[in-house]
C-alpha cells in the first residue's frame, strides 16, 4: 500500500496565555511571525468576524520553514509533571544548532534535559523543555535529516525543520490501524517508551518524519478538541494528485470531515483542506495545494 500523506506539515498547541506564549516562541524558540496574504500578522479571533464564527484568539509563527501555531484554552489544565512526556512537539537541527539552542534555553532561564536517548532509531541527541503553558518540545540531531520547507527558513535559526511527532494513543491497535488504513503508512516498529515502558509504535513517513503513538490516556488540553470547533489540530501533506484517494478512504472509514471556518481564514478557491478526529482524540487537518492554515 503506497502512502498518501507525504509529511507532517504544521501544529497548534493549547497555551493559557497568548501574549506570554509569543514572546516565547519569538524570543526562546526563535519563530518568526506568519503573515496573512494581506500582509498582516497572522492573529485570529480577534475581531467581529473571527468571533462570529466560534474562533478564540491564536496566533501562528515560522519556524524551521514552516507556520506553527498557538491557541488560547478555554480553562486551566493541571500544570506539567515533568519536562518529557506525550505529547511531543519537535524540531531537527544540527550539532552546532543543539549547542546554540541550549545556549538560547539557558540564557532565557528555560530548565531543560540534555540526552542522547529519544525515540528508537530516530534521535542520536536531543533537547528537551517545556513552553510557558506546559507543552513539551523536543529539538533534535537526528539520525537521518528530512526536508519538508516550503517557506523560506530562516538562516540564523539553529532550527532546520520539524521532525517526529509523538501522541498518546489510548487504544494502540486501533490508532496503528487507523494511520496504516487511511494515511497508507507501513506497519510501524515496535518499541517501548523509555521513561514509561509502555507499547508505542512508530510509524514512518515517507518524508522520513515519524508519528510515535504511545499507549497512555488522552492528556486534558485546556478545551474542548472537536473537528467541527476551531481549535488546536496536527496538520499533515497530501499531493494534491492523492487528495481524491485519502478523502475517500476517510469516507469508506465512516469518518466524517470537513472545512471549518473558511470565511474567516480567507481561503481561496485554490486552498484544499479538510479536519477530522482521529481515533486517539487529536483533530487532524489534512492540507494540500497552498497549505492553508
Amino acid at each position: 500500500m503506497s502512502a498518501l500523506v507525504q509529511h507532517f506539515d504544521h501544529f497548534v498547541v493549547p497555551v493559557d496565555d497568548i501574549m506570554t506564549a509569543e514572546n516565547f516562541y519569538i524570543n526562546v524558540l526563535g519563530c518568526k511571525m506568519a503573515m496573512n496574504r494581506d500582509g498582516k500578522p497572522m492573529r485570529f479571533g480577534l475581531n467581529v468576524l473571527h468571533i462570529k464564527h466560534g474562533m478564540r484568539p491564536h496566533t501562528f509563527f515560522v519556524a524551521a520553514g514552516k507556520r506553527i501555531g498557538v491557541y488560547l484554552q478555554t480553562d486551566f489544565r493541571p500544570p506539567s509533571t515533568g519536562i518529557r512526556g506525550e505529547q511531543t512537539y519537535s524540531f531537527e537541527t544540527t550539532d552546532a544548532g543543539l549547542d546554540q539552542f541550549a545556549g538560547s534555553l539557558g540564557k532565557a532561564g528555560v530548565e531543560f534535559e540534555s540526552t542522547v536517548s529519544g525515540p528508537e532509531g530516530l534521535v542520536r541527541s536531543a533537547l528537551y523543555f517545556n513552553d510557558p503553558a506546559g507543552n513539551h518540545f523536543s529539538v533534535y540531531v537526528p539520525q537521518k535529516p528530512n526536508a519538508t520547507t516550503d517557506h523560506p527558513r530562516d538562516m540564523t535559526s539553529p532550527l532546520t525543520a520539524v521532525g517526529y511527532l509523538a501522541l498518546e494513543a489510548p487504544d494502540l491497535e486501533r490508532s496503528v490501524k487507523f494511520y496504516m488504513d487511511v494515511f497508507g503508512l507501513p506497519a510501524p516498529r515496535r518499541a517501548k517508551d523509555e521513561l514509561t515502558g509502555a507499547p508505542q509504535a512508530l510509524v514512518s513517513m515517507p518524508s522520513g518524519q515519524a508519528i510515535v503513538l504511545t499507549q497512555a490516556p488522552f492528556s486534558d488540553k485546556g478545551l474542548k478538541l472537536s473537528r467541527a470547533e476551531t481549535g488546536p489540530h496536527l496538520a499533515f501533506y497530501v499531493p494534491a494528485a492523492r487528495w481524491g484517494k485519502i478523502i475517500a478512504r476517510l469516507d469508506k472509514a465512516g469518518v466524517p470531515h470537513g472545512d471549518r471556518a473558511a470565511e474567516a481564514k480567507g481561503r481561496v478557491s485554490a486552498d484544499v483542506d479538510t479536519y477530522f478526529d482521529e481515533p486517539g482524540g487529536h483533530v487532524i487537518q489534512l492540507i494540500s495545494a497552498l497549505q492553508p492554515a
